[in-house]
């Protein structure tokens, strides 16, 4: 039987990461940056990335995700000046 973890999760609009490359983002809605927070401070830098089916909702509900991402590991933020973050994961696998 496959283990369960929690993870927190980011959802990307309009990109589709792919497993065993780096991939890279500009996030700045705040329930992401909330993600990557949760995910550096508690996970040790790992998170799910999922998917938005309709890149224009601004925010999305559990129905307009995708149901499979990926795991990644976040390996680089950099906080931009318009107070958004650019950042770099190792994508691992899909979930």
């Amino acid at each position: 039987m496959p283990e369960r973890t929690t993870l927190p999760a980011l959802v990307t609009r309009g990109v589709v990461p792919l497993p065993n490359n780096d991939f890279r983002l500009e996030v700045g809605r705040p329930f992401s940056v909330k993600a990557l927070d949760e995910s550096e401070a508690n996970y040790g830098k790992f998170i799910v990335l999922l998917i938005q089916k309709n890149p224009l909702i601004d925010v999305p509900t559990p129905e307009d995700v995708e149901e499979y991402g990926v795991l990644a590991r976040l390996v680089m933020k950099i906080k931009l000046p318009n107070d958004t973050y650019k950042v770099k994961f190792n994508v691992i696998k899909r979930v």
